[in-house]
């Protein structure tokens, strides 16, 4: 169905499978997902708060290579960290408590095609002060 000309009414194709998968990924049709709820805001930080994600992907992540970037200055200074796998897909970090009124952070993953990838997106490159508030995670802390 993938190779005619045209689809049907209603047609769809989800999951070609894994050879057309791969001639896609060989040709840079890689995807990587990340799932996150983002922190919510707290009254009173008195111990470590976990930062956690669920990252799959195409191809795989190059070891050691998720990383936590956070900042209390909108990036004008960054805390970048290294996430703990809990399992394959599982990433952590305790951001330790701090003496701020606001944390935004973002989750960066790599994979073993050597591409970067933002969660938020960010687009290329690495986030700075030019981006947008509503571009990053953010915990108040009132």
């Amino acid at each position: 169905a993938l190779m005619t000309y045209s689809l049907g009414t209603g047609e769809s194709e989800h999951d070609p499978g894994p050879i057309v998968m791969g001639i896609l990924a060989e040709q840079g049709w890689v995807s990587v997902r990340f799932e996150h709820d983002h922190l919510k805001d707290i009254e009173t930080w008195s111990a470590p708060i976990t930062v956690s994600a669920e990252i799959y992907a195409d191809t795989a992540l190059y070891d050691n290579s998720v990383f936590l970037h956070y900042s209390t200055d909108n990036f004008a200074t960054e805390t970048k960290v290294s996430m703990t796998t809990l399992n394959d897909t599982l990433f952590t970090y305790d951001i330790p408590t701090l003496v701020a009124d606001t944390v935004r952070y973002y989750i960066e993953a790599k994979t073993s095609l050597d591409r970067n990838y933002f969660y938020p997106s960010q687009g290329e490159g690495s986030i700075n002060a030019t981006f947008a508030d509503s571009s990053l995670y953010f915990i108040n802390y009132f």
